[in-house]
């Protein structure tokens, strides 16, 4: 078991290719660069696809998921004016809060939608009571990173357009275990990375059409209405591996039985169902662990609510000292806040060290998780 998401061999492929076949740049007459151009073309709509995108005019790719955040933001900002009001949850990766926050230096006002009770869920009446007509984007995780917890994205983005404002989606934990649709749900922008997808360290995001074409572009003068956020030469590598992801996905369906020209949410939907077998025997056995503390929806019963990631501590054990000890012993896990540094904050776990963290995703076993389990159990 490792920390890291595997790469399908369909990725390492298609990077080799890419390097042997056209490791060039764009703008150039010749065959292997007009290859480059028809190859990005491609991922661009195999990526509106995976998304649920309207059309591939609507993709764009960058060095990561956090610098993306950082330059919409950017753009974001030169259309807010003073008195203008962000909503921010209180479940996000810090990638998804620090570029908001810049904006108060402008007047604009920031407003957290904390969660509340033992499970820190997200109250859709908080939200209510937080949104006013001066709000002009609310930035939500469709999952959180830490704890697992899936949030509920449509009925968010229905009361959030309600009142005028932008839904800004940090997907980068929803997308390896929830078929990412952001027509059906409604998202005005939706961050991915193609690390967490199972391919290369890359950002992508879908924007929609209508609000694209009213960003201000922060590329060179001469392309900033054309590639707006796609600064510099792309990494082609990076891309070319993501295709491979979705390839994978592709032959996933074909081992699976699902047919379809676009077989997205079919296979999402088997992944989910064999995630909740994995969060069932990880989270009831963890606590079943004396010492053992776990965070976040515990409830079987409501496991779609969460993903496969377990947020827990030991008791008498710091998070560093449980992580290497079982990094010694095979498996793969984080430790600390994880980048969450605010829910870590709210549960009050800052002083101890914020929590461990193993990450499951559909290519881990019943097995694995029980030799995790019988490790943490001799640690305690």
């Amino acid at each position: 078991m490792r920390a890291a998401p595997q790469v399908p061999q369909a990725s390492l492929t298609a990077i080799e290719e890419y390097f042997v076949e056209r490791n060039v740049n764009l703008g150039g007459p010749y065959r292997h660069s007009q290859q480059n151009i028809a190859f990005l073309d491609e991922i661009r709509a195999s990526l509106a696809a995976f998304l649920g995108a309207s059309s591939s005019d609507e993709i764009f790719f960058g060095l990561n998921a956090t610098s993306l955040m950082r330059l919409l933001a950017t753009s974001l900002r030169e259309i807010f004016s003073p008195g203008d009001e962000i909503i921010i949850s209180g479940l996000e990766h810090e990638a998804n809060v620090t570029p908001w926050l810049r904006f108060q230096q402008d007047g604009v006002k920031i407003h957290f939608w904390n969660p509340r009770g033992p499970e820190a869920l997200l109250q859709f009446g908080d939200l209510k009571a937080l949104l006013s007509e001066r709000t002009r984007l609310v930035a939500v995780c469709g999952a959180s990173n830490l704890l697992g917890t899936v949030n509920d994205l449509r009925p968010i983005a229905d009361l959030v357009h309600e009142h005028g404002a932008i839904l800004f989606v940090d997907g980068v934990h929803y997308a390896p275990h929830r078929h990412t649709d952001v027509r059906r749900d409604d998202i005005d922008v939706f961050v991915c990375s193609g690390y967490k997808i199972f391919g290369a360290h890359i950002g992508f995001a879908a924007c929609k059409r209508r609000l694209l074409e009213h960003l201000p572009g922060l590329n060179h003068y001469f392309l900033k209405d054309k590639l707006k956020f796609e600064l510099g030469t792309q990494n082609f590598e990076g891309l070319a591996a993501t295709g491979g992801v979705l390839s994978y996905f592709a032959g996933l369906a074909k081992e699976l039985g699902i047919g379809g020209e676009i077989p997205y949410g079919k296979v999402f939907e088997r992944i989910d169902a064999y995630e909740k077998v994995l969060s069932e025997r990880l989270i009831g056995g963890l606590q079943a662990l004396e010492g053992v503390r776990v965070y976040g929806i515990t409830d079987p019963a409501r496991f779609d609510m969460r993903t496969p990631t377990a947020a827990f501590t030991v008791e008498d054990h710091a998070p560093l000292e449980v992580a290497t000890l079982l990094g010694k012993a095979g498996f793969g896990v984080n430790e600390g806040d994880l980048y969450a540094a605010r829910i870590v904050d709210w549960l009050g776990l800052r002083e101890g060290g914020g929590v461990v963290r193993a990450s499951l995703c559909h290519y881990n076993t019943i097995e694995e998780i029980d030799g995790l389990l019988e490790a943490i159990k001799s640690i305690g």
